[in-house]
């Protein structure tokens, strides 16, 4: 748990040695860490002589893990206390964010959840120049320290025409993307002759096989050996590849014994032999 500090003053430091090896970093006033600090959010806010108005910035999860008890901890302390469920971090949500700061006349903010929600934090805090304290509920977090916010927005691609498309990369076979495998399954892909198929790895793998001659492969000899990078790898475009049918299933079901692959992987390369048969 930490207070951002207000901006430092501008620094040469780490601009002006010859090869820029130092460095400036701007940390929070202060930093909580151990067992039960979230029932100190109260006192540190009043520490600080924060306004009455606060909003508790929050996700639909770590609203149930952290949010509502730190809302109500700073309720306990006398402050009048808003919570706000964010949702993806992108610009949009963003700007939704701040006008539901601005209309509940928020005066400070306490982003409780992960990178995500503290990033959409970070930057309405520093778009509307109030206070805010990070409530980090996960240890793969650099809000603390981290000037920078991750977020994500439209992106440009070609699809016949230039227009503007959201594009999501999931991993399908984690759990979240369970509501969808089913949709998938039933997708009815053309058959691929082998002559289309060859038996060489396409040159759009080639980020997956860096290490090696991919020219110098050959599917049906070494059918183990590309299934098994194309496993380990969770790239979609390696997975499609494994449908196509240009690894002979019985590489494909060796592939798919192997110690270490993802199960639910393992069973997507087993169905695929058994269909190739």
């Amino acid at each position: 748990m930490a207070n951002e500090a207000a901006p430092a003053r501008p620094t040469s430091l780490g601009t002006d040695t010859p090869f820029g090896k130092a460095r400036s970093m701007v940390f929070p006033r202060s930093v909580l860490a151990g067992h039960g600090v979230l029932s100190e959010i109260g006192t540190l806010c009043r520490s600080f002589d924060f306004p009455e108005r606060g909003i508790v910035v929050t996700g639909p999860r770590t609203a149930a893990l952290a949010g509502n008890r730190a809302a109500e901890i700073l309720a306990e302390s006398g402050f009048a206390i808003s919570t706000l469920i964010s949702r993806e971090p992108t610009l949009g949500e963003v700007d939704r964010v701040a006008a539901e700061v601005q209309s509940a006349q928020g005066r400070f903010l306490v982003a409780v959840g992960g990178g995500s929600k503290i990033d959409i934090t970070k930057v309405v805090a520093a778009r509307l120049k109030i206070p805010f304290v990070s409530v980090p509920t996960s240890a793969a977090h650099d809000g603390i320290s981290s000037p920078r916010a991750s977020l994500h927005d439209v992106e440009r691609v070609t699809l016949g025409q230039v227009q503007d498309i959201p594009v999501w990369r999931h991993r399908l076979y984690s759990s979240a993307g369970a509501p969808i495998i089913d949709a998938v399954r039933s997708v009815a892909l053309p058959a691929v002759t082998t002559k289309a198929v060859g038996r060489r790895v396409p040159k759009r793998l080639d980020h997956l096989f860096w290490n090696l001659n991919r020219l110098a492969l050959d599917t049906d000899r070494d059918g183990k050996l590309i299934a098994n990078r194309l496993l380990s790898s969770d790239d979609t475009e390696g997975l499609g590849f494994l449908a196509t049918g240009a690894i002979p299933p019985a590489e494909l079901s060796r592939a798919a014994a192997t110690s270490g692959i993802d199960p639910s992987l393992a069973a997507m390369a087993r169905n695929i032999a058994a269909d190739l048969r």
